[in-house]
């Protein structure tokens, strides 16, 4: 079967990471199962930060202008980004000549619904976020029309064949909201037990860092605040104190809060023994994770925890003893106690507790570490998940 896929994130390497690998990954697995993908990124503004900036940029009055009236006309300019879409789509529709077609959902897209129908192609989604809920809370800055943005979700959904999402509480979200339940497949992410080893040389990163003889305690992620943060801070502050041979090694960067974490590093004179890495290419996160020993997923308590962590499966594939907070998808992937250590949302008491333990008793942080490892190899990889989404589209193929 050959699928044309379209994506409308936009810095795929860099805000939007996460969706992007996961697509690459998903598809690579699928393309192993004798299917033809064709991956066309729709919307790709291309950056890669490079951590704070020092200094302050003139602002000119044409860019406050351009600042203020962007607020208004996001909205409209999405709309029409629309126009130009269907065109293109087709034209690439009739090059490519697929049999499927997928699409993931954003806001303000219609155009592969559109065309699917014009084409008389079957088509499925890509349910990876609740774009409606997404625009409201995370980009309010934005004016827009609620109704509207509830009505584009509604109706994109509506002409798919079928969709498939990333956790049962965004099905569940979903599900609420009048859509058919069987017509929603869960296929949460996963991870490459290659990529992500156990075997893994950590030796230039300990070097690089100076992490020889330290016991190491991780967290991969950008400095969001639904990252946990503010949690991580607090975990860092009460960890050292108890253990002089633990040091943090935090990877990656970005976010409102790292100006807020590399403040807290300064003031505390922590340079030695909190270490931010920067920006990490995602191929070399294995490396970083290797010379960890513990890993942290400290997630804080949210309304709506509709994710699939990537990170999660990632350090469970490399064989790492993991402490995260119990929200959403993730007691579906850890077994308390067996496969990484469960603590309510917020609650530092229990999480450092967890790290003092795990640093304490080698052999205890081992075996975790191991039947992590065997976890993800029986349940986890990208290849079952790429068997899920085979099994699905091969429904719409004759």
């Amino acid at each position: 079967m050959k699928i044309v896929y379209f994506s409308y994130i936009w810095d795929i390497w860099g805000d939007s990471i996460g969706p992007t690998i996961k697509a690459l990954q998903l598809f690579d697995a699928l393309e192993k199962r004798g299917h033809e993908i064709k991956m066309y990124w729709r919307r790709d503004e291309f950056s890669r930060a490079a951590g704070p900036k020092s200094g302050q940029k003139k602002v000119s009055v044409r860019d406050t202008l351009k600042k203020h009236f962007k607020r208004y006309l996001h909205e409209p300019s999405q709309l029409l980004k629309n126009i130009p879409s269907i065109r293109q789509e087709i034209n690439i529709l009739n090059e490519e000549k697929p049999d499927l077609i997928i699409s993931r959902l954003d806001s303000y897209i219609f155009s592969p619904a559109y065309i699917s129908r014009k084409v008389s192609l079957p088509f499925l989604i890509e349910i990876d976020c609740p774009s409606a809920y997404e625009k409201e809370v995370f980009q309010s800055y934005y004016r827009s029309t609620g109704r509207l943005v509830r009505y584009l979700e509604k109706s994109f959904i509506n002409a798919g064949e079928e969709g498939f999402t990333v956790s049962n509480q965004l099905k569940d979200y979903f599900v609420q909201r009048g859509f058919a339940e069987d017509k929603i497949t869960v296929i949460p992410n996963g991870a490459d037990p290659i990529k992500f080893s156990p075997d893994i040389d950590a030796t230039e990163v300990k070097r690089q860092y100076h992490l020889d003889g330290s016991l190491v305690v991780g967290f991969v992620g950008s400095f969001i605040y639904w990252h946990g943060i503010e949690n991580l801070v607090s975990v860092i502050k009460r960890s050292l104190q108890q253990n002089d041979q633990v040091k943090f090694l935090m990877v990656g960067n970005g976010g409102p809060l790292e100006l807020y974490l590399r403040k807290f590093i300064e003031e505390n004179k922590l340079q030695d023994r909190v270490i931010l890495t920067g920006y990490v290419l995602h191929e070399d996160v294995p490396c970083y994770i290797a010379a960890m020993d513990v890993v942290l997923a400290p997630y804080p308590a949210l309304d709506f925890f509709y994710y699939s962590p990537l990170k999660i499966y990632e350090y469970m594939s490399c064989g790492k003893a993991l402490i995260s907070t119990n929200v959403g998808q993730i007691a579906e992937v850890i077994e308390d106690g067996v496969t990484g250590y469960l603590t309510p949302p917020n609650d530092i008491d229990m999480i450092t507790d967890y790290v003092s333990q795990l640093v304490r008793d080698n052999a205890g942080r081992i075996a975790m570490g191991n039947k992590a490892r065997e976890a993800i190899l029986n349940h986890h990889t990208w290849d079952k998940r790429g068997e899920q989404l085979d099994k699905l589209c091969r429904k719409y193929y004759d």
